[in-house]
């Protein structure tokens, strides 16, 4: 089972283990703990491609 994490500045930790890593199972978690316009900063991997549509300022 793959491992799903969000680390916010400062420390704070939120894991989620998921079903499958793709884009439809991590953009709800990510919409769900994470303000719109927030900046996030990922991997290249192509399951967040959509967080620039979602609202999000994705680097």
């Amino acid at each position: 089972m793959p491992v799903f994490g969000l680390l916010k500045r400062g420390g704070k930790v939120s894991v989620h283990i998921v079903t499958s890593v793709s884009r439809k199972e991590l953009l709800p978690i990510i919409q769900h703990k994470v303000l719109g316009d927030t900046k996030i900063y990922t991997d290249s991997f192509r399951s967040y491609d959509s967080l620039i549509l979602s609202g999000y300022k994705h680097y």
